[in-house]
């Protein structure tokens, strides 16, 4: 039979190692680098702002496309092809509608986390402003 301390023992030193380990390597980095990322951190926040309103009106307008075109393909098959035919393309609508509906409420539900990410740049800012300097936002070519 073992002995529970021995093993405990034995797996806080493996863990003390581990951590030695990880303190020892210091984190390797560029200052010229660090300094000119955290300048362009208002651009870059800047563009998050306009990246999800061009996500949500891209998703939105495919949305709406595919929910007119559904409505729209039912009417152009109405009494003029097989009732065969005409089943396929109402399904292919139906199905239309409904992922257009999905893709609505995605555009609705992706705008929180990233308004959440955008808030968390922004507290990153805020104290990085107080050791840098942060340049207000330019536009870059």
């Amino acid at each position: 039979m073992t002995d529970s301390r021995n093993i405990k023992s034995i797996l806080n030193q493996v863990l003390d190692e581990i951590g030695n380990d990880e303190e020892e390597q210091p984190l390797e980095y560029n200052k010229e680098q660090l300094i000119q990322d955290i300048k362009r951190l208002n651009y870059l926040n800047d563009n998050l702002h306009k990246s999800v309103d061009m996500i949500k009106e891209t998703f939105s307008s495919i949305a709406n496309n595919a929910n007119f075109a559904s409505h729209h393909l039912v009417k152009e098959v109405e009494g003029r092809t097989s009732s065969f035919s005409s089943g396929i393309v109402k399904e292919n609508a139906k199905a239309l509608k409904s992922l257009s509906e999905k893709l609505t409420d995605i555009a609705e539900s992706i705008t929180e986390p990233m308004m959440k990410g955008i808030v968390l740049v922004e507290d990153i800012g805020q104290l990085l402003d107080r050791y840098y300097s942060i340049d207000e936002i330019i536009e870059e070519f």
